[in-house]
């Protein structure tokens, strides 16, 4: 059952983007609120 195991990966990939995107959602908002060039990251 190779279709099993390759399941795995691609859904521990999809919840990492998920997260990854999530924190960028937050440092956005964030950002937002405090404008201060010292909290500014670029990835």
């Amino acid at each position: 059952m190779a279709a099993e195991i390759a399941v795995i990966p691609a859904v521990a990939a999809v919840l990492m983007a998920g997260m990854w995107l999530r924190q960028w959602l937050i440092a956005r908002v964030s950002r937002r609120e405090d404008d201060r060039p010292a909290r500014r990251r670029h990835f």
